[in-house]
């Protein structure tokens, strides 16, 4: 291409409202990505689509199992989200999957992009996922590479289109994202002291609300690595004992006490929204 040459510009196709007949796209550039993806810039025809969108998909999502349970509520996997993404006719492209270099561990960064099939870049994503993550400790480098790629693009897509999937009753957040939350949940509960003890009461949907946000706010603070994330909220957990000593909480706790969960959710939510007013200014 030469110095006078100007590179193409893409023009969308869209049907006209008033005569049904396909006709060029003449809005402007904050128009063009609604207009791709749902064929239109009327934002309640873009509801009316995305519902549609959404309830297509969960019977595809239920029927293979594309999600995990976690507290009670449906985080759907990967494959769940890119299935959404190709819906719109958007799809993944792996940008970069490098090695980081860090000791006595593997660890990979993985950044991938969300294309519509017009070449358009619509959304971007990256993670992280390293041997350091007690799930992970004993998986081969290229399991590690795989999964900071499969985790990119579970953000890829939540980032652009969260908005769609809580349309179809599931959380906000992909599957993988939760997976340190999961082995928290899944984790065996300590036996009473005694036969005369009962078990901790089971969270109300209230407290199952504060958890799992704990949780997502503690993923995006932390580059969504689950490590960090969990050494992060653990950071979070000192409480002072009726004695006057300090008394440092485990996840375990902060499940089984309603009032030390919602003063470690104060923490980090202080935390998150300094974090997000940085993020706007940065």
């Amino acid at each position: 291409m030469s110095q006078t040459d100007e590179p193409k510009q893409y023009t969308p196709e869209v049907v006209s409202h008033e005569t049904g007949e396909i006709t060029t796209y003449q809005g402007g550039g904050q128009g063009l990505r609604p207009v791709l993806l749902f064929g239109t810039d009327d934002p309640k025809e873009i509801i009316t689509k995305a519902k549609n969108i959404a309830n297509a998909l969960v019977p595809v999502v239920d029927r293979a199992n594309l999600f995990n349970i976690i507290q009670g509520r449906k985080y759907v996997l990967a494959e769940g989200w890119t299935t959404m993404a190709a819906m719109l006719g958007v799809f993944p492209q792996t940008e970069y999957c490098k090695r980081l270099d860090r000791e006595n561990e593997i660890t990979y960064q993985a950044r991938l992009v969300l294309k519509h099939v017009s070449g358009l870049v619509v959304g971007a994503g990256d993670a992280i996922c390293s041997t350091k993550e007690a799930s992970k400790a004993k998986f081969d480098e290229y399991a590690i590479a795989s999964m900071a790629q499969t985790r990119a693009v579970g953000k890829a897509c939540r980032l652009s289109f969260s908005w769609i999937m809580a349309l179809a009753g599931y959380e906000a957040t992909p599957a993988e994202e939760m997976e340190f939350a999961s082995a928290w949940q899944d984790s065996p509960p300590k036996k009473p002291d005694s036969a005369t003890k009962s078990p901790p009461p089971e969270q109300s949907s209230e407290d199952n609300r504060l958890w799992n946000d704990l949780l997502g706010m503690a993923m995006a603070m932390n580059e969504d690595d689950p490590t960090k994330a969990q050494n992060y909220v653990l950071s979070k957990t000192e409480f002072q004992g009726k004695d006057g000593s300090t008394i440092r909480a485990t996840m375990q706790d902060l499940k089984a006490k309603p009032k030390w969960l919602r003063a470690a959710y104060g923490k980090i939510k202080a935390d998150y929204e300094s974090w997000m007013r940085n993020e706007k200014q940065s």
